[in-house]
């Protein structure tokens, strides 16, 4: 079973496919179709996460070496000053991850410095791990402002042009804490969001940041997701509340918007950042989210693995390898897949 690349970020929406999933069939249609495989009463919850330029370029000042940083978890309180970061030597998104040099030895208290006078300083090498993941404090007093001027967006080998900060953005985007795009949204429209409120379908948003999807680092890698903020405002929890009342369903747009609902559980909370690190597979019972729109991703993939929460692995293997045959894209810039649980 082999899924095709989307290799570039520039196409069209009504180009997307859509792999429609559920426990009785797999059937093969478009994303034109989606307001049709939804009913009335439902309630999709999107993500309205803007994406950060999460991509440093710079260099060790210790060495003088060149060295690209990531950003990978926040750890400060306004989410901006100190980060968890993945470090890689010289090169770009042009290599494979698993391919980039290493940077050169890192030490607590060695400063980076990247374009625009941002400087950070390495405040731990979590050896533990890898010597490639260090936790940072940025040594401005308004980082989020440099990160924009300095940086640019992650992106990984399969692309073919070098993307701009607005190709990661959705229809949605608000406040900056993803580090890789909420890309499920990318399917999305303002005149499918339209259509979809015209059917009786409830359009609400959460706000969840996206964590980096790959390091190249396979001690790292069986770490992700690391933890990943989110908040649900109040009138989203209490559309979702009416809806499970009423038997009406919940369908979250991207395995973010999963994680922070199933994290959530339908309690009643208040609008503040939260953290989750919960990983779903198909031992994990749901408790709010019944179905999901998503990407198409490599069936090797962890993602699958939170999609065995939803359905058992014949049906979705089945309807993968439906996909395959009809020549779906996969990746971020790929085609779309909607899995319904029951």
């Amino acid at each position: 079973m082999i899924l095709r690349n989307a290799t570039s970020s520039q196409r069209r929406l009504e180009d997307t496919s859509l792999l429609i999933l559920n426990q009785n069939q797999n059937q093969l249609a478009h994303i034109g179709d989606l307001p049709h495989h939804l009913k009335r009463g439902d309630v999709l919850v999107v993500n309205d996460a803007a994406t950060l330029p999460s991509s440093l370029s710079g260099l060790h000042h210790r060495t003088q070496r060149k060295i690209e940083m990531r950003l990978v978890m926040p750890l400060s309180s306004d989410g901006y000053q100190r980060w968890r970061a993945v470090l890689f030597g010289e090169g770009d998104w042009r290599t494979p991850t698993e391919n980039r040099p290493l940077p050169p030895p890192l030490e607590s208290g060695d400063q980076l410095e990247f374009s625009s006078g941002l400087v950070a300083h390495i405040e731990k090498v979590h050896t533990s791990i890898s010597s490639r993941l260090i936790s940072i404090a940025f040594e401005s007093e308004n980082a989020l402002a440099q990160i924009y001027s300095a940086g640019r967006p992650i992106q990984y080998s399969y692309l073919k042009e070098t993307l701009a900060i607005w190709d990661q953005q959705t229809i949605f985007a608000g406040p900056p804490v993803a580090l890789e795009p909420p890309s499920a949204s990318f399917a999305l429209s303002w005149s499918m969001l339209i259509r979809l409120r015209a059917s009786g379908i409830a359009v609400v948003s959460l706000t969840h940041g996206t964590g980096i999807s790959s390091t190249g680092d396979d001690e790292i890698d069986k770490r992700l997701p690391f933890p990943e903020r989110y908040r649900i405002p109040q009138e989203t929890q209490e559309a979702i509340l009416r809806a499970r009342k009423s038997g009406a369903r919940v369908i979250a747009v991207g395995t973010g918007v999963v994680r922070a609902l199933e994290s959530w559980a339908g309690e009643r909370i208040d609008s503040d950042w939260r953290f989750t690190d919960l990983k779903l597979s198909a031992n994990y019972k749901r408790r709010v989210v019944d179905g999901l729109l998503t990407g198409m991703h490599d069936p090797q993939a962890s993602h699958l693995d939170l999609l065995r929460a939803f359905l058992n692995n014949a049906r979705l293997n089945e309807g993968y390898k439906a996909a395959s045959q009809a020549g779906f894209l996969w990746h971020e810039y790929g085609d779309a897949t909607l899995v319904i649980a029951g």
